[in-house]
């Protein structure tokens, strides 16, 4: 696997296990100042994908996993707006970290540990070990129908479609 043994890189996780730590319903909220300490770390080894006045943005981090066997990545991006974070997993759940003295569980220090640690195998494969890991059923995006289709709907045709639906 790109020049890396299996033993070089062990995910302390599995995705079960994370999303049981998050609740896909409701965001969960902590107040912990080492938590916000690891995600501020985090957030200074890469650049902001948007900035305004109010916030930043963060799109491209990286949760290493274990699922049903497998080294897997689950991606995840952070907000910061008013001194205070926002962060969403994909499809597991989000979490809203401020500075406080709740206590928490040990688990949510671990989970941007990691982070943190995979960002040093990210630069060491050049984004290649993101290519092998992230699954299919987590990718999003969308295609372009121009490069699956043979033929185009029309106008009308597409109007009247969307005419059932509206």
């Amino acid at each position: 696997m790109l020049g890396l043994s299996k033993a070089s890189f062990k995910p302390k996780f599995s995705y079960y296990e994370v999303e049981w730590l998050l609740d896909r319903r409701e965001e969960k909220k902590i107040e912990n100042t080492v938590v916000y300490n690891l995600v501020r770390k985090l957030t200074d080894k890469a650049v902001p994908s948007y900035e305004d006045k109010y916030d930043k943005k963060w799109f491209n981090f990286y949760l290493p996993l274990k699922r049903s066997g497998y080294f897997i990545s689950l991606p995840f991006w952070i907000v910061e707006y008013n001194k205070e974070f926002f962060i969403g997993f994909q499809g597991l759940g989000n979490l809203h970290i401020k500075k406080g003295r709740e206590r928490i569980e040990k688990e949510y220090k671990t989970v941007f540990k990691e982070a943190l640690k995979i960002i040093s195998l990210i630069k060491k494969t050049k984004n290649k070990i993101l290519e092998k890991t992230i699954p299919y059923d987590i990718r999003t995006g969308k295609i372009k129908g121009k490069y699956i289709m043979e033929k185009f709907m029309s106008e009308r045709e597409k109007r009247k479609i969307l005419g059932y639906y509206c």
